[in-house]
């Protein structure tokens, strides 16, 4: 289970407590299975579902929260369009900081939007992202195996099984590799930001 920043431990507590009473209610030994097996299933289940609903700043639902895990981790199943969806759609959920430097210029956002220039939309558009993301790359330092799995994983369309043949590598390896750098470029965009 991942940790949780914004619920005190009683909290936690609490939504496990849900968990087992649900699972009291919901039990059927007739089915077969085990009342532990069956109340830890829904003692997690609550546990998560509680953490997802008070540690981000705009509620995203439990669902799609899910479904950026599983593609973060590599166990997504679905198909590259619905994968590059969640992705796009992950993308937007952390807030950004009016404080953060512009891309242009290096002037605030909130000076930029005040100034009527450019439109708060506008700064979130698919060619600022990417821009982002390149500096980002630029300031990291990667070997040549990350840049190309950058290039084919993160900006391109490529699938964790067409990188893997190229290196002849596990798809496994591949996504650590990835998760990697995404940790890599996240930091570098959150210090420049803070900057």
């Amino acid at each position: 289970m991942r940790r949780c920043r914004t619920l005190e431990f009683d909290d936690l507590v609490a939504a496990g407590r849900e968990g087992i009473l649900h699972a009291v209610d919901k039990f059927d030994p007739a089915l077969g299975n085990k009342f532990l097996t069956y109340a830890a299933w829904w003692v997690r289940a609550k546990i998560e579902r509680e953490i997802a609903n008070a540690d981000a700043t705009i509620r995203i639902p439990v669902h799609l929260v899910d479904a950026a895990r599983q593609v973060f981790h590599g166990t997504f199943k679905g198909s590259e369009a619905k994968r590059k969806a969640v992705m796009d759609a992950a993308a937007t959920w952390r807030p950004l900081s009016l404080d953060a430097p512009s891309s242009d210029d290096g002037r605030p956002l909130h000076d930029v939007i005040a100034s009527g220039e450019v439109g708060a939309d506008d700064l979130l558009d698919e060619a600022t992202v990417a821009r982002s993301v390149r500096s980002a790359i630029g300031r990291v330092t990667l070997t040549d195996r990350e840049k190309v799995i950058v290039e084919y994983r993160l900006m391109g369309e490529a699938t964790l099984e067409d990188v893997a043949q190229q290196f002849g590598l596990s798809r496994e390896r591949i996504r650590q590799i990835e998760v990697k750098l995404r940790e890599k470029l996240r930091l570098a965009l959150e210090s420049e930001a803070g900057q």
